[in-house]
């Protein structure tokens, strides 16, 4: 990628929002399909993946994934898009530990579950810094 293109720190970033995007929305339209509304008074969590799932992660994850997946088809939201999925990942996977829910929980102590949601904000991050990163790197070559 050409560094002074100005598209080319967007490229990057705004694929990487778009991943992580639709990776939750799979995984909520799963958690939906695999257990099912009568699951939200069911004790036992249904297994996905080697998770526990439950019908209101799918719902959150699937929420979390349709609107940033629509951020992320906007320029100038890629960057607070990125932001909103990192702190919510971390979050999720920080509530996931402390919280220690039963089997059944959205907040579900599953390392599987916790590692993906922690792996997914260290992208999400990772991308912003980068985008940050060239962005910056542009606009001092452009000045130069």
């Amino acid at each position: 990628m050409d560094p002074s293109d100005p598209t080319s720190s967007r490229a990057l970033p705004t694929w990487v929002a778009q991943a992580v995007a639709a990776l939750l929305c799979f995984v909520g339209v799963l958690e939906l399909l695999r257990t099912g509304v009568a699951s939200v008074r069911d004790p036992i969590g249904t297994s996905l993946f080697g998770y526990p799932a439950h019908f209101l992660g799918g719902v959150l994850h699937l929420a979390a994934g349709l609107v940033a997946l629509w951020c992320a088809s906007r320029p100038r939201l890629v960057g607070p898009c990125l932001t909103g999925l990192c702190a919510l990942l971390l979050a999720w996977g920080a509530a996931a530990v402390v919280l220690d829910g039963n089997p059944n929980d959205a907040f579900a102590r599953a390392p599987v579950l916790v590692v993906a949601h922690v792996l997914l904000a260290l992208t999400a991050g990772a991308a912003l810094i980068a985008r940050r990163h060239r962005a910056h790197r542009t606009v001092a070559a452009a000045g130069a």
